[in-house]
C-alpha cells in the first residue's frame, strides 16, 4: 500500500489497548508504516504493558518489521512491516497478560496470509478484561470459520491471574481472502450451555455458578433446556472462569468470565446468563463481545458483510474507525427495531464495497 507514514493517536475512541493491536494488525496487513502516539494514555499505567509488547514483538518477527518504541511503558511506537512470513513460532508474554488479546493482533495476520502458521502462546488464558479461552475457541474462531478461516485453537494449560503460566496452540492455513460474514438470521436455538474451568478451588463454585446461570435463563425462557459442565484443571494460580454459549443454527453467541477474589459465584453465572439473553432477546446474530473483534475480518473479507448485534461498543465504533482509516472500507450502521419481537433497538452492521465515511441511520418504527 502506498503513502508515507499515517499517525494514529491511541488515546481516540476507547483509548485502550485494542487501538494498539489492531493498528499494528492493519499496518502489517496493509504494508503501512504507522506511528501510535498516546499510547493507553487514559489508562492508570499508561503506555505499552508486557502483553502488548509482546503482540508487537511477535508482528515484528513474524513481518520483519522495524520497530520504535518497544519498551514497557512505551506511549509512542512506529512500526515499518516487511514481508509476512509463516511458520512455526513461540512466543511468551511472560506475566499473566492475555494470550486472547495478543491474539487479536496476530491471528489477523495470519488468517489473511497465504502461509501456514503454527503459533504457541505463553500467558494467562482466562484472566480479567480479556476473552476467556473458552470464549475465543467457541464463539469466535466459529464465527471467523463461517468466513472460511482455517484456524485450530487449543488449550494445552490453563493461566489465570496473577501468575499466568498458561499455554495455548494456535495452526491456521492462511488464506488470500476470506468470504463474507452474512449472518442476518440466526435460525432456531439448538443448544445454551455454560462451561466451567476451576483449578485449585472448590467444587462447589462451579455447581453455584451453573445454579444461578440456569435459573436466570429460564426465568426468562420458560424451561429450556441447559448444559452445565464443569472440569478441573492444574494451573499455576487458583482460578475459576465459565463461559455462557447459545448455540443457533446459524450462528453463536457467548459471554464468559472468570471469577476474582470477592465476586460471589451466584453473581458469575448471573451476569454471564443476563447478558447473553439480552443479546438473545433482541435478535443479535453476534454478541457485542465479539462485534469489536470480527469487525476486521468483516472489513477485510470480499463480498458485503451484515450482521446484527444490540449496540456498538466504544471497542467495536474505535476499530470501525481504524479499519477505514487503513482501508477506506465503509461501515453502515443502521438502528433499527424490526427484528427483535421485544420492539427493543438492535443494529444491523454492515461492511459496504464502495469507499468513504462510515454512515449512522435510523430506521424502523416510524422513525
Amino acid at each position: 500500500m502506498s503513502g508515507g507514514l499515517l499517525r494514529v493517536d491511541g488515546s481516540m475512541g476507547e483509548g485502550g489497548g485494542q487501538i494498539f493491536r489492531t493498528t499494528i494488525a492493519l499496518a502489517a496487513l496493509t504494508g503501512r508504516d504507522v506511528e501510535i502516539y498516546n499510547i493507553r494514555r487514559r489508562r492508570k499505567k499508561p503506555g505499552l504493558r508486557p502483553q502488548h509488547l509482546t503482540a508487537l514483538g511477535a508482528l515484528a518477527e513474524i513481518t520483519g518489521a522495524e520497530v520504535e518504541g518497544k519498551a514497557v511503558g512505551s506511549e509512542r511506537v512506529v512500526f515499518r512491516p516487511g514481508k509476512i512470513v509463516g511458520g512455526e513460532y513461540r512466543f511468551s508474554v511472560g506475566t499473566a497478560g492475555s494470550v486472547t488479546l495478543v491474539l487479536q493482533a496476530l491471528l489477523p495476520v495470519m488468517v489473511f496470509s497465504d502461509r501456514e502458521w503454527h503459533v504457541t502462546l505463553e500467558g494467562g488464558t482466562d484472566v480479567p478484561w480479556s476473552p476467556p479461552s473458552d470464549y475465543f475457541s467457541h464463539v469466535f474462531i466459529p464465527l471467523i470459520r463461517k468466513m472460511g478461516a482455517r484456524v485450530d485453537f487449543s488449550v494445552k494449560k490453563r493461566g489465570f491471574y496473577p501468575g499466568g503460566g498458561g499455554v495455548v496452540d494456535v495452526h491456521v492455513e492462511g488464506r488470500d481472502g476470506l468470504g463474507p460474514l452474512r449472518l442476518v438470521e440466526r435460525g432456531t436455538l439448538e443448544e445454551l450451555a455454560l462451561s466451567c474451568v476451576i483449578s485449585g478451588l472448590p467444587d462447589h463454585i462451579c455447581r453455584r455458578i451453573g445454579k444461578r446461570f440456569v435459573e436466570t435463563a429460564r426465568k426468562r425462557l420458560g424451561d429450556i433446556e441447559v448444559n452445565v459442565s464443569s472440569t478441573k484443571t492444574a494451573a499455576r494460580d487458583p482460578g475459576v472462569v465459565a463461559v455462557g454459549v447459545a448455540g443457533f443454527s446459524n450462528t453463536v453467541l457467548g459471554c464468559g468470565m472468570p471469577g476474582r477474589r470477592g465476586l460471589r459465584s451466584e453473581t458469575i453465572g448471573e451476569t454471564i446468563a443476563g447478558e447473553l439473553l439480552k443479546d438473545i432477546v433482541v435478535g443479535a446474530t453476534v454478541d457485542v463481545h465479539a462485534m469489536d473483534q470480527v469487525a476486521v475480518y468483516m472489513a477485510l473479507a470480499g463480498g458485503e458483510s451484515t450482521v446484527f448485534v444490540r449496540e456498538i461498543s466504544s471497542h467495536a465504533s474505535t476499530c470501525m474507525s481504524l479499519v477505514e482509516m487503513f482501508t477506506g472500507k465503509h461501515f453502515m450502521v443502521e438502528k433499527v427495531s424490526e427484528v427483535s419481537a421485544t420492539g427493543r433497538d438492535v443494529y444491523r452492521v454492515a461492511v459496504a464495497a464502495d469507499a468513504g465515511k462510515r454512515e449512522e441511520m435510523v430506521v424502523g418504527h416510524g422513525k
